[in-house]
């Protein structure tokens, strides 16, 4: 009969302290990976709701027949042309369509644009005439 050492009570104590410190070490790796997980869904929900949010506008098309009056580029455009100014478009024609300003002050558009039927020359002399006006307000604020 072979006798077996019977551990002390600090040997237990010992182990115990091994056993709870290795299932809190393995609690982390499952709190890590718990969150590595959350991380991913939220980037995922991100990146969904961003193509949601995205139009495709499609092709970019040149206004061939700018008037070199109403011209403003880049930044300047920008800084004058806010969503408020934008606001107070006036009308493209009788119908009351809003002119799209990026064609006919920028020289350029999408092909998909909301506004693309206004994407051609004024039909009537007198929305021209005050959408001519507009722009001259709107540039003389300019920075």
């Amino acid at each position: 009969m072979v006798l077996q050492e019977i551990p002390s009570k600090q040997t237990y104590q010992h182990t115990w302290y091994y056993y709870k410190k290795r299932k809190s070490d393995s609690d982390g790796e499952d709190s890590d990976k718990e969150a590595k997980k959350k991380r991913l869904k939220l980037a995922k929900e991100k990146e969904e709701k961003d193509k949601s949010n995205f139009r495709d506008l499609d092709n970019m098309a040149k206004d061939p027949s700018q008037v070199n009056e109403w011209k403003v580029l880049g930044s300047k455009c920008r800084k004058t042309f806010t969503k408020e100014v934008m606001a107070s478009t006036p009308a493209f024609n009788e119908m009351g369509i809003i002119t799209c300003n990026k064609w006919h002050i920028q020289g350029f558009c999408f092909e998909k644009c909301k506004r693309k039927a206004t994407h051609k020359a004024f039909s009537s002399n007198v929305h021209r005439t005050a959408y001519d006006k507009w722009v001259k307000e709107q540039k003389a604020k300019m920075p």
